[in-house]
């Protein structure tokens, strides 16, 4: 409430089923992961102000997600990078590509325009400054 004497729900929204990673906020937009790998894993994007679901796609199963600049990257357990824009309007793959084998569930980092990721045995640096 404004008088700070109390907590005013502003909607109720599908619950997430976040496993790995919260989601990313942006723009009044929330992309986030929703469900486990056994149970149809999806990428979904909320509007904040509603709770309004803008689109959901269960196109590459499990992933962590990363935003760098105005763009999504996914990096999913079978160790393929995908970068999307980061756009309630839908969901459209800008690129993909393999980069490491699968099994991956550690979480990528981004320092200096460089992408680092790690599967059970493999570890990659990729540049993405091009």
């Amino acid at each position: 409430n404004a008088d700070g004497t109390g907590v005013e729900e502003l909607w109720h929204a599908l619950q997430l089923s976040a496993h790995y990673q919260t989601g990313i906020c942006k723009d009044g937009f929330l992309y986030a992961p929703d469900g486990h790998q056994e149970e149809n894993p999806s990428l979904c994007c909320i509007e904040l102000a509603t709770g309004k679901l803008q689109w959901k796609t269960q196109e590459f199963g499990q992933a962590n997600l990363l935003l760098a600049n105005d763009d999504l990257l996914l990096l999913t357990h079978q160790g393929e990078l995908i970068f999307a824009p980061a756009s309630p309007k839908e969901f459209k793959v800008k690129a993909q590509a393999q980069i490491l084998p699968f099994l991956v569930r550690a979480y990528p980092a981004i320092s200096d325009g460089y992408l680092f990721g790690r599967a059970t045995e493999k570890m990659v640096c990729v540049d993405l400054r091009k």
